[in-house]
């Protein structure tokens, strides 16, 4: 608990701003919603932009994010659900002139040079289960009643982050670990917030056009390949990779990677299937190798990773391609 008794101690000081990777989920934003209402100096950057449901997590719970944040004006960056820096776009003099602490449960990725507090747990499948064990050692999960909570700091908007948090990144449970379930039954009892009001927040609405569209100039972009019994797929659309991802291992492939291209910059989407995770492939530790290989960046779970640079997508799809085959193919057969 040395880490975390740390945090504890430092983050009630000065001002704060909370930092996500781009297009930040439930995880990063519900857990800087949490800090907010428990730690006093603290605004969010939404900078990197959020996700659909990021932002409707922030409207449910009354918070608003800076979009062009004044980086001076801030004494520490608290950068959650990511240790890779350069992601962040924000500009190096920046980074070397403030306090940065980060807040992690992801495979390490990049050079930490100058990082005055990294705190990373692999272990939790969510940024918001290491908050929630932060807000316990500061004392906000000391007693099971929702007033004392509440006067401690954990107040229902708190609440609904940390659950919102653990729900998305764990794909509602699915892949929850004892110590999870621990934790959203903590949260949500000692909040009195129903875990219904949850569910109801990320409940996916029906697709829009555009994305609708883009999950069909994605399927017919589809290309794949085949390593023993598993199958590699790939595709690219303008945006919405992430959620294409998902569908596309839904029907059947096993590992997938999914581009976009922003004029001369590039991210790619993976996933690998739960199964294949059992087994010992990574998908994150995949795309870290590549991205430090094509001067990007890359990293992220055993199921689920992102990378980005500068440079071409296609060729960028191409290398995890391969590497994901070549895998698959020392992998032995069978149980």
């Amino acid at each position: 608990m040395e880490g975390l008794e740390r945090l504890a101690a430092e983050l009630p000081s000065g001002r704060k701003l909370a930092v996500f990777h781009p297009n930040a989920d439930c995880d990063a934003v519900g857990s800087a919603v949490a800090l907010k209402r428990a730690f006093p100096g603290f605004d969010l950057s939404g900078a990197g932009g959020i996700s659909r449901l990021g932002k409707r997590l922030l409207e449910s719970v009354g918070e608003r994010v800076l979009e062009a944040p004044e980086y001076v004006s801030y004494d520490t960056l608290v950068v959650l659900d990511t240790s890779n820096l350069p992601s962040l776009g924000i500009p190096q003099e920046v980074l070397d002139a403030r306090r940065i602490i980060i807040i992690d449960h992801h495979l390490r990725t990049g050079n930490l040079k100058g990082v005055e507090l990294y705190y990373s747990d692999e272990t939790k499948p969510s940024c918001a289960e290491i908050i929630w064990e932060l807000l316990n050692v500061q004392g906000v999960g000391e007693a099971p009643g929702a007033k004392t909570a509440q006067a401690r700091g954990l107040d229902r908007g708190g609440a609904a982050g940390l659950a919102a948090g653990i729900l998305t990144d764990t794909a509602h449970l699915r892949f929850a670990r004892t110590s999870t379930l621990r934790a959203l039954t903590e949260i949500l009892d000692r909040s009195g917030l129903p875990l219904e009001e949850v569910l109801a927040l990320m409940e996916d609405d029906v697709p829009d056009m555009s994305r609708k569209v883009a999950f069909l100039k994605g399927a017919q972009r589809l290309r794949y390949e085949q390593a023993g019994e598993y199958i590699v797929a790939a595709s690219n659309v303008s945006a919405f990779e992430g959620a294409l991802s998902k569908t596309l291992l839904a029907l059947g492939a096993d590992v997938v990677f999914v581009g976009a291209q922003a004029k001369h910059e590039f991210r790619v989407s993976g996933r690998a299937a739960q199964a294949l995770v059992r087994r010992g492939f990574h998908v994150g530790k995949l795309m870290e190798e590549a991205g430090r290989e094509m001067g990007g960046q890359g990293g992220g779970h055993a199921g689920a990773a992102g990378m980005s640079g500068g440079g071409e997508m296609e060729a960028a799809v191409n290398i995890l391609m391969e590497k994901a085959l070549s895998a698959l193919r020392q992998m032995p057969k069978g149980g």
